[in-house]
Formats: structure tokens, C-alpha cells, sequence
């Protein structure tokens, strides 16, 4: 069974997402010269003792230069006001001519500021903790990506206004509350549906249950009480009851959840409110996929979300490009996916209801993040959660992405000078390393990354 499948659905159709790769994409695909290669410091891109303590990691926000961001600033003044008190010199506003310029890349961003990609020193200029306060077409998706490969990069967005001040008061508050020691694992499982297969069995039954010794169920060994939705249970309204707490245990502090993400065609007038929206257990393949089988942001009306933390692992899950990035028109051109990129409305709904982050995918997600050619490798996701579970900042907890990056741009490169010069790279391997490097960067932080569980 391939590792490279993607874990999305087409809502028109419901027939799961094709792993194949054009050969007219192939033909632009080039070495990430910006993907930083070799790191190996102890301290996860910062060069401080301790990334939980913000007077030493320092925090700040970033805003789109060119507009009035002053009823987003007032509307955030919760936030604003703890991060300011927690980083004390090493808080910063960034906007105007410090914000983001249009056409900024991360590096020339950080040359204007005197800086290069590389460890960060919070007092030289720009804090560790950065958030970027803006939509997908005003602060681009790339820009996060390559700031994020050091900095602990995360992005506010909210399509209504009234979401940027429900997320500041309730995140500003969740740090004086307590986190209930409650995680989740939510994982479907569908006939001939070697995706959720592979998740299911590979990645969330090991979490859940463990292995061995050296691999305990998750949490166990930090006193959390870890439940699952598993196959047939993960059913809508069983998801539901998990998010408002009101199944036994009541609400997880941290949910992992593991299915496909919705993908709906530029016809449907509802595109932008439902794309990455979680396909359920209640899905039936091969049939237009209606919404009894999937969640979406308008599901959680009257629910709240406080002091939750959300992974996703599920296509379109953080958000959607405007172009696909691995197909192509008969024609070879760039194939549009949306009008606009777009930040996926289910995790602003999540925020704006007091979950404090969501970690999730830009464009589609590949089960080959943890199957390779041998057994699973889930050990980034276990450390990644575990960090969360430990309470260190999510922004840090999730560094691990940004190396394995790195690592699979180095091997990209190789790949494409050997296919150059010797020829002797086949397509499909070329296609292979070219979507694990692109899956492996499109982990993306929505919410403040300075956020953490209170244990």
C-alpha cells in the first residue's frame, strides 16, 4: 500500500482525492533554496534557556501594512495587554512600515529589520513567539512557512469581526484557569479507504493503547486521561458531544483527530464556509457527500471550545491556496482550487468559541507524514503532542515539522541534481520527495503560538 495518499475528499463526488502527480507539475519543480538545512539546536530555533518563559522568548504581532488595523488592535486588547506583561521589553506591535509590506518575502522582511533566517536572538529585532494578525491573500501562507522555520510562527484570522475579541478574552483568560488533564484521539475508518485505514491503525490505536515500554499510551506517564472515537464511533454528533463536553470526562484539553477534509468545487456558493471541513463515520463513498457526514464551522453553534488545543491531520484543514499545488489543467496550467486563498472556517469557528489553537494543514495532507516504505513513523506527532500535554508553548511543540522540512528539502535537492546530471531519478520517486517536502511545510499554527495548556 503506497504512503502517498492524501487524506481529502471531493464533496461533489465523495471519491477520495488522487495521489497522482501530472508530469506537466513535475517539470517546475525546483530545489526550496529558503528551507533552512542542518539545524540542530537544542532550543528549537530560539537561542534563550527557557522558549516557555516570554520575558526571555519575547512576543509580538504582526499586521498588513496599508490598512486601519486599529478596531482588530482594540478588539485584541485582552491579549495584548497579558503578552505585553508577560514579555515585559520584548513585546512589540509591528505595523505600518514595521508590519508586512505586499510582496514580502520572510527574508526580506527580516533584512529590513537587519536580520537573516537563522537562530533567533529575540532582543536583536524580532521576538521567538510572532503572530501574523491577517487573511491568506493579506499575509501569504509562504510568508508563514519560512518565518516559521525559526521563529514560532502562528496566524489570527477571523472572517467575522466579532471573532478577533471572543478569541483574545478567552485565550487571555484560559491562563489562569487550570487544564482539566483530558486529551482525545478521533480517528474514522472507512471500507476501501486505505487513508483512514493507515491513520487509524497506524497512528491512532499506537497513540491510544501504546506499543511497548518505551511507547506508553499517550499521556499516561503525565497523568491525562486519554479517550478515542474510533471508526464507526467517530460519528458527527459523537464529535460534537466530545468538543462541548459532554461525553465522559467531559471536554479534552488536547484533540487529535484523523480524517479526510473536505474539498468542494469553486460552483458550490458555500465553498469558502465549508472547505476542510472533517468528514465524519456517517460518510458513505461514492455518492455527492451531504452534510449530516461532515463538520463545519455553522455545526458549532451554542457549543463552546474553551481551553481546548485542536490538531488536525485532514486536508485543507488550516486552509486553502487559490491554486492547487499538485495538479495541473489538461493543458498543463495552473489548476484554481478557490477565488482566493482562504484560512479553513471550521478552525476560526473552534477559536472564536475558546479553543486556544488549531494546528493543521495548508492544501492536502499525506499519510506519508507517518507511513514511509517500512513500519510507521509517528514519533514527530508523539513528541509534538506530548510537548502540548507537557505545557510547552505550541509554537514550540511543534518545531518538529519545521525540522523534518529541512531534512526533505536536502533530500529533494540531491534527487533533482542526480534526475540532472545522471538521469537517473524516475518520475515517481521525484514526485514522491517532492510532496513530503511540501506536506511536511504546510503544518501551519492558527491562534496565538505562545498559547499552552495550564498543567
Amino acid at each position: 500500500m503506497s504512503s502517498f495518499i492524501p487524506m481529502g475528499v471531493d464533496a461533489a463526488t465523495g471519491e477520495l482525492l488522487s495521489e497522482s502527480v501530472p508530469g506537466s507539475v513535475l517539470d517546475t519543480v525546483d530545489e526550496d533554496a529558503q528551507a533552512i538545512q542542518g539545524r540542530n539546536d537544542r532550543h528549537l530555533g530560539a537561542a534563550i534557556d527557557d522558549a516557555n518563559d516570554l520575558s526571555q522568548a519575547g512576543w509580538c504581532i504582526v499586521f498588513p501594512a496599508g490598512q486601519d488595523n486599529s478596531a482588530v488592535k482594540a478588539a485584541l486588547k485582552p491579549l495584548l495587554d497579558l503578552r505585553a506583561s508577560e514579555a515585559g521589553p520584548l513585546f512589540q506591535v509591528m505595523d505600518g512600515d514595521r508590519g508586512y509590506q505586499p510582496g514580502d518575502t520572510a527574508e526580506r522582511w527580516l533584512r529590513r529589520r537587519g536580520l537573516d533566517l537563522r537562530m533567533v536572538d529575540p532582543t536583536a529585532g524580532v521576538p521567538y513567539y510572532v503572530v501574523l494578525a491577517g487573511s491568506a491573500e493579506q499575509i501569504p501562507f509562504e510568508f508563514q512557512y519560512k518565518l516559521d522555520s525559526y521563529w514560532a510562527v502562528g496566524r489570527l484570522y477571523f472572517d467575522s469581526p466579532e471573532g478577533w475579541a471572543q478569541y483574545a478574552a478567552k485565550a487571555a483568560a484560559a491562563e489562569q484557569t487550570k487544564s482539566p488533564k483530558t486529551a482525545a484521539i478521533v480517528a474514522t475508518r472507512h471500507p476501501n479507504d486505505p487513508a483512514t485505514q493507515l491513520f487509524h491503525d497506524n497512528m491512532a490505536l499506537p497513540l491510544l493503547n501504546g506499543t511497548d515500554a518505551q511507547h506508553p499510551p499517550l499521556g499516561s506517564n503525565r497523568g491525562f486521561a486519554v479517550q478515542g472515537l474510533l471508526a464507526e464511533d467517530a460519528k458527527k454528533q459523537n464529535i460534537l458531544d466530545l468538543i462541548a463536553g459532554k461525553r465522559p470526562g467531559g471536554r479534552p484539553s488536547l484533540l487529535f483527530s484523523g480524517s479526510h477534509g473536505m474539498r468542494f468545487d469553486m460552483t458550490d456558493p458555500e465553498q469558502a464556509a465549508k472547505q476542510g471541513a472533517l468528514l465524519c463515520a456517517d460518510f458513505k463513498a461514492g455518492a455527492p457527500v451531504p452534510p449530516t457526514s461532515f463538520l463545519c464551522e455553522r455545526d458549532l453553534v451554542g457549543i463552546s471550545c474553551e481551553g481546548m488545543i485542536h490538531f488536525f491531520f485532514a486536508c485543507y484543514s488550516a486552509g486553502c491556496p487559490a491554486m492547487d499545488t499538485y495538479d495541473r489543467m489538461p493543458d498543463g496550467s495552473e489548476k484554481p482550487l478557490m477565488p482566493k486563498p482562504v484560512v479553513a472556517r471550521l478552525p476560526q469557528g473552534l477559536l472564536s468559541r475558546g479553543a486556544l489553537a488549531v494546528i493543521g494543514h495548508v492544501d492536502r495532507a499525506w499519510a506519508s507524514s507517518f507511513k514511509g516504505a517500512g513500519r510507521p513513523q509517528i514519533q514527530e506527532f508523539r513528541f509534538t503532542l506530548d510537548q502540548i500535554l507537557k505545557g510547552v508553548r505550541v509554537g514550540q511543540a511543534t518545531d518538529q515539522f519545521n525540522q523534518r522540512w529541512s531534512v526533505l528539502s536536502a533530500s529533494l535537492s540531491d534527487l533533482l541534481r542526480n534526475r540532472q546530471f545522471a538521469g537517473q531519478v524516475s518520475d515517481d520517486d521525484l514526485g514522491d520527495a517532492w510532496k513530503a517536502r511540501n506536506d511536511a511545510r504546510n503544518y501551519v499554527v492558527l491562534g496565538d503560538p505562545a498559547v499552552r495548556l495550564s498543567v
